[in-house]
């Protein structure tokens, strides 16, 4: 007698190339998006903390600049020569202060004694710098960071646009301020001599 087993064909084991290709696939797709993701955050970042970075550097030229123009005696616009921007002088009673204008940067120098004592400088990004010395009978000294416009080929400068950030001050403020209180005899005000130190008066 012959007995003949029968025996259930087995199920198949694995993934077949098509399954495999299309899991690769999800996958790449899922990382691309993740990769782009991740690349647009850094880029909102970068931009953002560049962002902070300009309002803290015009924070702080403001500040030095109202401060410089209340205790001058008197402002002079210096026109540009060869290898220096120009310039706004302000005078004051024991030394003189330059702000002046190279390519992305404005530099504020101290001098004293003929001799450069103090630097700062001040990275503004993507703007054009003017100086407004006072005029007429006028006492206020401004400085105007404008948007760059198209440069031409006929022009060696950029030409100005909008005004981005206005900075103005009344020349000699401080040098009243302190007549005024000698004449009068009153004492002076902390809290006025801070706010004028940190450039808050016009």
């Amino acid at each position: 007698m012959i007995i003949r087993s029968k025996q259930r064909p087995q199920g198949r084991s694995g993934r077949s190339i098509v399954e495999t290709m299309v899991t690769l696939t999800i996958a790449a797709i899922m990382l691309a998006v993740a990769v782009s993701m991740l690349h647009s955050l850094l880029r909102i970042e970068h931009s953002g903390t560049l962002h902070a970075t300009q309002l803290m550097t015009r924070s702080r030229l403001a500040s030095a600049f109202r401060n410089d123009v209340n205790r001058a005696t008197a402002v002079e616009l210096v026109p540009a020569t060869e290898g220096e921007g120009q310039e706004l002088l302000l005078s004051q009673t024991d030394r003189e202060i330059r702000y002046r204008r190279e390519q992305d940067r404005l530099l504020r120098l101290i001098i004293e004694d003929g001799k450069v004592t103090h630097r700062d400088t001040y990275r503004l990004r993507e703007v054009v710098v003017e100086f407004l010395p006072p005029e007429g009978e006028s006492q206020v000294a401004g400085l105007r960071l404008l948007s760059p416009g198209m440069k031409t080929a006929e022009q060696s400068s950029e030409t100005a646009g909008p005004v981005q950030f206005a900075i103005d001050a009344a020349v000699g403020r401080r040098q009243q301020e302190v007549a005024t209180r000698a004449a009068t005899g009153t004492e002076s005000d902390p809290r006025s001599e801070e706010a004028t130190a940190q450039g808050t008066a016009p």
